[in-house]
């Protein structure tokens, strides 16, 4: 007699949802960002792109890259740079931080009084950043273009 209560062993696996998104993560951030910019882009339109402009596919480079790469997609004429953290400034936020290593990333909110930052991360949830984490953001300049 068969078990009715549990999944057979080989079809657990399958069942699991895959997400169409390249880097589910980047994607939302890069979504939420524009929106806090006034632009509607949803993340499934960053999360679906898979080769730069000159064909090099986004998997190969650094999460950084991914970043820069995928911003240039959806804001051909925006302007990307690095904000230096010494220079972060009231109006520049939100900004996008991704870590050193790649691994973790998230909107910068505003900076606090310590020198640290507000933070959201792709799930919505806020928290705080110390400064010594910093290293890259994304943010609009005053001309109203896209800076990373």
């Amino acid at each position: 007699m068969t078990d009715l209560t549990r999944p057979l062993q080989s079809t657990i696996d399958k069942a699991k949802p895959q997400s169409y998104l390249q880097d589910p993560e980047l994607a939302t951030l890069l979504s939420r960002l524009a929106a806090l910019q006034g632009h509607s882009v949803p993340a499934y339109r960053f999360g679906m792109v898979d080769k730069t402009v000159d064909g090099i596919d986004l998997s190969s480079l650094s999460r950084k890259q991914r970043t820069i790469e995928l911003w240039s997609v959806h804001f051909a004429t925006a302007a990307i740079a690095e904000v230096p953290v010494d220079h972060l400034r009231k109006g520049q936020f939100p900004l996008l931080w991704v870590s050193e290593d790649g691994i973790k990333a998230c909107l910068l909110r505003g900076k606090l009084s310590y020198g640290g930052c507000t933070t959201e991360d792709a799930q919505g949830r806020v928290c705080e950043l110390p400064r010594e984490e910093f290293n890259f953001r994304i943010h609009r300049d005053r001309s109203s273009k896209c800076t990373v």
